[in-house]
């Protein structure tokens, strides 16, 4: 009896034993979930439709749940987890009751840890697509007090009213994920942001997602908000392209109290973009935000960084800031400050406009705390009249500093508003008091800073650049807006030339020239060489073994554009890959692009190619087949702009020719639409 009971109690402590040393791998394992919309058209993970009953529904690629929900309400979900959502349109509006199809709704008893996360996964953004209903307001995405969680390749859109995605931290909402998503607010009612932080949310990340926001100024494609002394915290926008004709980004608080202002969140590597009366990003009641190597595009009048009241340890660093319009609706800045004693850091960005101010400040004795440095600031490029065009435009008071900053307007200009006082010439100014340690603007210089291409937004500068090594290093600042290193004498501006190659490629491609067999011709386009000796051209047919086609003498040194030529008449592989080399005077290699072209199927479809390029007085456009029928052509700038159209009537030929004269020099994209399919190629008008 003794020994039984013993044994029975060692079993028992060896099984405690097991479960506490083992229980995780036992009991915990990572479990997979399926959803289904009703098609399995185009479907990669499930082999059936969905449906909501059922015993183990959802746990099975041949049984799979109907709604995320349904998975979200039967199922406790862990750590590892993934919830796979497969191809089609989430958007069913009264199915199993309250269980609709468009939305996603967690809490605290669903999420991962610090070791696995829990994963929503989609198809892919242009296949799994949740759509809200057109006439009532609802969060799709909502996560409240839930951690480590990612949603990834999915496409999120708001018709109506109501949030995109909405991290709530009524309950601390922390470490979660939204990566490779489309998150679209098109709503008729311009009531809600597309993505929404409000509260205890820390150390999320959204990143290489398409974010955008149909609406009015008052909303945001993105919003962090303050509304309790614990706001949103740490959080990081990084590799977004984030797009709205209203405000795309917006930082604030909704207290005077500096406990409740949003407080260390980064915007960086994202592309920012509105063509609006509205800021761009509008940053307000917020401690500590970081706006870095981000290329911000405004298409109108709208300022690019608006900062108002209350906002410390700003960080404003490595960006490029751009309007390209040359007829705003009214007079744009790329950085304007409205309320008093901000404190800033502006260091190394570059800002081009047509029209506008490069830094507004509207507020008297603002400046004492805004430190300004290694910036370009180039204003005007013809469009400027009388009182429009300044590269510092500010009230009474002094910065905190002001130096090695390059300033230049190419018009019959003011280059600075300075309390009341207007000056020609940064020498004028540098003998004003303007900052407060005395440096103004001393090592500041006047002159074309020699973007490569600022029309195509394109604000790199080239070697020759007056910018060039003609900074100052800054603590903690080491890279460029591409993260190239930056030198101890760095360049002025966000790109670091030092790190520029020889070569500047515009253009690497390869099209099926035919003329009795299809052929490669591989061509490419330079904006300016310096040191060039010559091309490498090799070709593989496995993408690892490379052999010389050819050796292409380069121009050395040069500021134009400069095309290159080469047909490859040597045996075709079943897929083709050419590699582009660019070797020094000495000896240097430097591999440019690899590109990869198949003309053995594309002989049967049309395609269309240039005779030459660059054009001088005729584009000359011919293609595989003879051509019968109407035929559009669109010439269009490299910003997108039409500039001529044509449309002619083809009968048995296979060339078109095009008057050019009156382009001017640039690169320009020629769109045909040929029996209903498009096809565009990119042309140089060079005349020098």
């Amino acid at each position: 009896m003794y020994k039984k009971e013993v044994s029975k109690y060692c079993l028992f402590y060896i099984s405690i034993v097991i479960i506490i040393c083992c229980g995780t791998k036992l009991f915990s394992q990572p479990k997979k979930y399926y959803v289904n919309d009703g098609s399995t058209t185009g479907d990669i993970y499930c082999t059936a439709v969905g449906n909501n009953s059922g015993a183990d529904r959802g746990k099975s690629p041949g049984a799979p749940a109907r709604t995320v929900q349904f998975i979200v309400d039967t199922y406790t979900l862990g750590a590892g987890d993934t919830i796979f959502i497969d191809t089609g349109v989430y958007n069913t509006t009264s199915l199993f009751g309250t269980t609709y199809e468009y939305s996603i709704a967690i809490s605290s008893s669903d999420q991962g840890s610090s070791s696995a996360y829990l994963v929503f996964k989609g198809a892919g953004k242009d296949k799994t697509k949740f759509q809200s209903p057109t006439s009532t307001s609802v969060n799709i995405i909502s996560v409240i007090g839930s951690d480590y969680v990612v949603f990834q390749d999915i496409s999120v859109e708001n018709r109506y009213g109501g949030y995109c995605v909405f991290l709530n931290g009524s309950t601390r909402t922390e470490f979660n994920v939204v990566k490779n998503c489309e998150i679209k607010y098109s709503g008729i009612r311009s009531n809600s942001d597309a993505v929404y932080l409000n509260g205890d949310v820390q150390n999320c990340i959204f990143e290489n997602n398409y974010i955008e926001h149909i609406g009015d100024g008052t909303k945001a494609a993105i919003n962090i908000y303050g509304t309790s002394a614990t706001p949103p915290k740490n959080n990081i926008f990084r590799n977004n392209i984030i797009y709205s004709p209203g405000r795309c980004i917006r930082v604030f608080a909704n207290s005077a109290t500096s406990s409740y202002f949003p407080d260390n969140n980064k915007f960086e590597k994202n592309s920012i973009e509105n063509n609006s009366s509205s800021d761009i990003i509008s940053v307000q009641k917020a401690k500590n935000t970081e706006i870095s190597k981000n290329t911000i595009i405004q298409g109108n009048c709208g300022d690019m960084i608006s900062i108002s009241d209350n906002v410390s340890g700003l960080k404003i660093v490595n960006n490029f800031l751009i309007n390209n319009n040359d007829s705003p609706t009214n007079i744009p800045c790329a950085i304007y400050v409205s309320a008093a004693a901000p404190d800033i850091d502006i260091y190394f960005n570059s800002i081009y406009m047509k029209r506008g101010y490069g830094f507004y400040g509207s507020a008297n004795n603002a400046y004492s705390s805004i430190r300004l440095k290694n910036n370009i600031i180039s204003i005007g490029d013809g469009f400027c009249q009388s009182g429009d065009c300044y590269c510092i435009y500010k009230q009474t008071g002094k910065f905190a500093s002001s130096d090695y900053n390059l300033f230049y307007t190419n018009v019959a200009n003011d280059i600075v508003y300075d309390s009341g006082a207007y000056y020609t010439t940064i020498e004028d100014w540098q003998g004003y008091n303007h900052s407060n340690d005395n440096s103004d603007d001393a090592n500041s210089i006047q002159e074309d800073p020699l973007f490569i291409n600022p029309s195509a937004n394109d604000l790199r500068i080239y070697y020759s650049s007056p910018a060039s090594g003609s900074g100052v290093q800054l603590t903690g600042i080491s890279d460029d807006i591409l993260n190239n290193s930056r030198p101890n004498s760095p360049s002025i501006g966000a790109f670091e030339a030092n790190s520029l190659l020889p070569v500047v490629l515009v253009d690497f491609g390869a099209s099926c020239f035919t003329s009795h067999a299809p052929m490669p011709l591989v061509s490419w386009t330079t904006y300016s060489e310096i040191n060039n000796d010559h091309f490498i051209l090799e070709k593989s047919c496995d993408l690892k073994n490379f052999t010389v086609l050819a050796k292409i003498p380069g121009k050395g040194f040069s500021n134009q554009l400069n095309t290159y030529n080469f047909i490859d008449d040597t045996e075709a592989c079943e897929k083709n890959y050419y590699k582009l080399s660019q070797v020094d005077f000495d000896g240097t290699v430097n591999t440019l692009k690899i590109i990869y072209v198949d003309c053995g199927s594309k002989i049967s479809n049309v395609e269309f190619y240039l005779l030459t390029n660059p054009v001088a007085e005729k584009l000359e456009i011919s293609s595989n087949t003879n051509l019968n029928g109407e035929i559009l052509l669109q010439v269009l700038d490299y910003s997108g702009k039409q500039n001529k159209n044509f449309k002619i009537t083809a009968s048995n030929q296979n060339t078109i020719t095009l008057d050019s004269n009156e382009l001017s020099t640039g690169i320009y994209i020629l769109k045909i639409l040929y029996k209903n399919k498009s096809h565009n190629l990119k042309f140089f008008i060079n005349r020098e």
